[in-house]
């Protein structure tokens, strides 16, 4: 949603916070300098985490100039959601009982904000449950009309100067069978129900790393990778969306611009192959100047497909500042490169090998092999471009043994 009386720097609502939830955003869908002051805050303040809503806009209707009602389809992040340090979410059903046919926990809601097709970014980067979420109902609604219907719309609104919408949302617990919970909650649907579920997740990821590793101080791109490595991606499906629309979404291949990188599976990030000591990491790792590359040397497990992530956090502006490749080379020399995933990643590619076009404007990079190798992996970060350094990394594996 859309909030009035916000400063004219976001950044003042971040200082002092380590984990800053926001579901809501401006309808205004495009890099502002106000988003480019989140950027240049979290480049300067590398432990905190920022998530923003994906917004609710994709099936938004409006009047074109041709006067035809269309769909906005893609491209219909919140100018905040754009920022390229934060964690933009978006929403997939929830698998509650009672919830009508069509939730579904395996496709993004087709109302979430889907991501620009042509940008080279992938946007949203994780999904979550957010349709039918139950949420705290306002106190002015408690004293209004807790059971209101649609039917007494004026005389709520009279009462309590709020909607029947914004008063019971999609329905109050008890019409899924659950207890009424003192009318304090009501079931609602939208990105916004979505975030604070990853922010939870990531303070857990955080704590984790504080209380189970005696690392105490993550970065933010640290907790972003984790989170990443971890997630599922959901089955190629459509948008849902109703035709025509302003841009076209694609919603099949993996990354695209509906999941994002998939939906978060907190078991999975933390406890690859059911172990906490098969999640590999590296944090706060600098590259100096162009060219500069660390390299490290990794076995992995045979429970599951090799994932690696890397992230960094960039300065403004919308483009990549600094650039940096992450390359995997096979105990075969077979080599793998970061954000390639046309091909299936199972060639060898060439020396340097060529960016998927689409993805060459991330600040996350992702390998990952179905099938590894037996044997030791060389994994190479490489500063690609660095317009000013240093410039620090976090790199995650799983699920993985890193080698002295």
């Amino acid at each position: 949603m859309e909030l009035t009386g916000l400063p004219e720097d976001y950044t003042q609502l971040f200082e002092g916070a380590v984990i800053h939830s926001n579901s809501w955003g401006s309808c205004q869908s495009e890099y502002t300098p106000r988003v480019g002051r989140i950027d240049q805050f979290l480049f300067e303040h590398p432990e905190t985490v920022v998530l923003f809503a994906a917004a609710n806009d994709a099936d938004h209707l409006f009047l074109n100039e041709d006067g035809v009602i269309m769909r906005r389809g893609g491209d219909s992040l919140s100018n905040t959601a754009r920022a390229k340090n934060v964690l933009t979410i978006g929403a997939t059903g929830t698998a509650r009982p009672g919830v009508p046919a069509g939730v579904d926990p395996e496709r993004v809601a087709s109302f979430s904000g889907k991501g620009e097709q042509a940008s080279g970014r992938i946007k949203p980067d994780l999904v979550a449950p957010g349709q039918w979420v139950l949420a705290p109902r306002s106190r002015v609604c408690l004293d209004g009309l807790p059971t209101a219907t649609v039917v007494e719309e004026a005389v709520l609104l009279a009462k309590t100067d709020l909607t029947h919408e914004q008063c019971v949302g999609l329905g109050l617990p008890e019409r899924v069978g659950l207890p009424p919970l003192e009318g304090e909650y009501m079931f609602k649907s939208g990105t916004s129900m979505a975030t604070p579920h990853v922010a939870g997740l990531a303070a857990v990821v955080r704590e984790s790393f504080r209380r189970e590793r005696g690392y105490r101080a993550p970065t933010a791109a640290l907790v972003r990778a984790v989170l990443i490595n971890g997630a599922v991606d959901l089955p190629d499906q459509d948008a849902g969306l109703r035709e025509p629309l302003e841009k076209p979404v694609d919603c099949s291949g993996y990354p695209n611009v509906c999941e994002g990188w998939g939906r978060v599976d907190l078991e999975a990030s933390l406890y690859p192959g059911g172990e906490a000591g098969l999640l590999q990491y590296v944090d706060r790792v600098p590259l100096g100047r162009t060219g500069d590359r660390r390299s490290l040397a990794a076995v992995f497990d045979s429970r599951g497909p090799a994932a690696l992530t890397l992230v960094w956090t960039d300065p403004p502006p919308e483009t990549l500042y600094n650039d940096l490749d992450l390359i995997v080379v096979a105990p075969n020399g077979a080599r793998f490169l970061g954000n390639t995933f046309l091909a299936a990643q199972a060639a060898s590619w060439p020396d340097p090998p060529a960016k998927d076009p689409r993805l060459n404007n991330n600040v996350v990079e992702r390998v990952v092999i179905a099938a590894p190798q037996r044997g030791t992996y060389r994994i190479e970060v490489v500063a690609a471009r660095l317009r000013r350094g240093p410039q620090p990394f976090a790199l995650v594996a799983s699920p993985a043994r890193f080698l002295e």
